[in-house]
């Protein structure tokens, strides 16, 4: 953690990563037709909200990905049996 987020750091978990984040959306600015998700992290585990949100939506993803994959494969697995 660089000595310019400290101060931040001793006010409240996840308000550096809040900094480093807010830094690099001043940093990289408008990068359309990209799309910047900043992710900042602490070493005791704090994160921004970018962080946050980014692990909340692929959580999501993911938990979407294996509900589909799994009700899918059995209705395939029934049509392959009953012909």
């Amino acid at each position: 953690m660089s000595d310019a987020h400290l101060g931040a750091a001793m006010i409240s978990l996840g308000a550096a990563a809040r900094k480093v984040e807010e830094s690099k959306v001043t940093t990289y600015g408008d990068v359309r037709p990209h799309q910047l998700t900043p992710f900042g992290e602490e070493v005791y585990g704090g994160l921004g909200p970018g962080a946050a949100g980014f692990l909340k939506k692929t959580q999501r993803r993911l938990k979407n990905w294996r509900w589909m994959e799994e009700n899918v494969g059995e209705e395939e697995e029934v049509d392959d049996d009953g012909g």
